[in-house]
């Protein structure tokens, strides 16, 4: 019989929209939906959580909507092959393919900001970045994820 759950170990990180590739080195309109990022093998992975990372800047401007974030969209190979259908900007009528939002700061500097943590289901993905901030993200933004499990004792 397990007499603790804990934390497996530290989290591990993948990069899921990199600053050297597209689509993170391209700026981003507000409302608008980044291409995919990385597929995510979380098919073989089999990791229980995840937490996101956010890092940009803005042009032109700080974050102007009054609750700015950035939403992150999941399109997921449910049968390890075909993708469901991609996500469209604002997340209108796309509940299933929401993760997660990450409040950001109105300011335009830069940022690095977390998810609260999701749980993943053991499949296959792509990420997209909806900026839905106000303001048009820089080029060079990056979404990372970091993966934990529980471990029984």
């Amino acid at each position: 019989m397990v007499s603790a759950v804990k934390w497996e170990a530290a989290p591990s990180s993948s990069a899921l929209i990199t600053t050297g590739a597209s689509p993170g080195n391209a700026s981003l309109a507000n409302d608008t939906l980044s291409a995919a990022g990385t597929e995510y093998a979380n098919q073989t992975s089999l990791n229980t959580y995840a937490i996101f990372e956010f890092q940009g800047t803005w042009s032109g401007g700080a974050p102007s909507d009054a609750e700015p974030t950035v939403d992150i969209f999941w399109r997921v190979k449910l049968d390890g092959t075909n993708s469901v259908d991609a996500p469209v900007t604002g997340g209108a009528q796309q509940g299933p393919l929401y993760l997660t939002s990450i409040p950001v700061r109105k300011i335009t500097s830069a940022q690095r900001l977390r998810s609260e943590i999701v749980l993943l289901p053991p499949v296959a993905g792509t990420i997209y970045l909806d900026n839905q901030s106000g303001a048009t993200l820089a080029a060079s933004w990056a979404v990372t994820i970091y993966t934990a499990n529980l471990e029984g004792q």
